[in-house]
Order: structure tokens, then C-alpha cells, then sequence
């Protein structure tokens, strides 16, 4: 018969499940649950007004609200924002898509590894001004 996994005092206890618990180590990390803000690390490079922006980072996971219009309609590729910190760097491009006031949207709003928040193929559909509004959340390394 194979050994079970549990050691035969735990095999063998009353209470299998307390005997384990106790024998636990449950000891968390306080850091593991702090939520850092770090919307100072996100530089504006393309919108005139800010009406939000705002970044808070908790474990492992950076969670964005970014509002921001020009008062021309950016090109295919043009970088709306920047992450200055490379510690908040996404460990992979992600993806969001992105519609605001007056219907403007673009075919998403990509986060680089290098930190950069791009915008692709954007669609203009009010007057001159272009706005965009980014929600969502993405792993850093």
C-alpha cells in the first residue's frame, strides 16, 4: 500500500483537517497587501487635460483609470501616456479598448513592455477634439 502523503501523525489524528491547520504556517506578508498609489508614475505626452488619471498597484497587478482629451485626433501609434517607473513595466503588451465622449473610440489602447500606452487606429466621430478613457488592470514583473 503506498505511503500517504501526510505524515502518519496527521494520517492517523481525530481531526485530520485541524491537525493540519495546526501544523500550518499562515503567516502572510503585510506587503503582500498594501495598495501603493502610482499615478505619478504615468506622464501625460499627448493629452491637453487630464479630466482623470489615476494608478494604484497591489500585488503584482496595476489597476488604471485614465480620461484625457486633445484638441486634435491623434495618428495611428501615438503614445498617449508613459509608466516613468520601470518597476510598474507590464510583463507582456496588453490591451484595452477605449470609447468616450462623442462616440471616439480606436481599435484599442496598447500597454508595451516598455511602458508605453499607444493608441491604435483611432476613430474621431465628434468635433475636432479627440477623447479617450482607459479602464483596466494589467500584471507587472
Amino acid at each position: 500500500m503506498p505511503k500517504p502523503v501526510l505524515s502518519d501523525s496527521l494520517f492517523n489524528a481525530d481531526d485530520v483537517a485541524t491537525a493540519i491547520l495546526d501544523n500550518a504556517n499562515l503567516a502572510v506578508a503585510n506587503s503582500l497587501f498594501t495598495v501603493t498609489d502610482i499615478s505619478s508614475s504615468i506622464a501625460n505626452t499627448y493629452s491637453n487635460i487630464n479630466q482623470a488619471l489615476c494608478a494604484y498597484a497591489y500585488n503584482g497587478f496595476v489597476f488604471i483609470n485614465i480620461s484625457g482629451y486633445n484638441n486634435s485626433p491623434p495618428s495611428n501609434g501615438t503614445t498617449l501616456y508613459t509608466i516613468t517607473d520601470s518597476d510598474y513595466y507590464p510583463d507582456k503588451s496588453y490591451y484595452f479598448p477605449t470609447i468616450a465622449y462623442q462616440g471616439d473610440s480606436a481599435m484599442y489602447v496598447e500597454i508595451t513592455t516598455s511602458g508605453l500606452l499607444k493608441v491604435v487606429w483611432p476613430r474621431n466621430l465628434g468635433d475636432t477634439t479627440f477623447y479617450v478613457m482607459i479602464n483596466g488592470f494589467y500584471r507587472y514583473e
